[in-house]
């Protein structure tokens, strides 16, 4: 379908979030193992609240370091929770925290 892209893909770890300290310390296992990148997704991410949402970010990107970060909220789960000013809200904050991408913020 119209030849090769590109040379090389960046591969990336996904894992379900959990609590900021034992986050930190899977992703910081997974850097070991070669990864530069990490999609975290659902756990307890949009369902306690703000400050909990900013603690698990900020424990990520500490263990990461210059490393990709990707956020999937979860917004498909059908007891989701939030809607567009969470959405919204959220966004500004992950973009503090250099987040590439944000997946179903609703």
């Amino acid at each position: 379908l119209g030849g090769r892209y590109r040379e090389r893909v960046r591969p990336y770890a996904s894992i379900l979030m959990e609590e900021p300290g034992p986050l930190a310390e899977r992703i910081a296992a997974i850097r070991e193992q070669g990864f530069r990148a990490v999609k975290m997704g659902w756990g307890p991410f949009g369902r306690v609240d703000a400050r909990t949402d900013e603690a698990i970010v900020a424990a990520a990107r500490d263990a990461i370091g210059d490393g990709e970060l990707m956020v999937d909220a979860g917004g498909s789960d059908a007891f989701w929770p939030n809607g567009y000013t969470w959405a919204l809200r959220t966004a500004d904050m992950l973009a503090n925290y250099g987040v590439a991408w944000f997946e179903e913020p609703l």
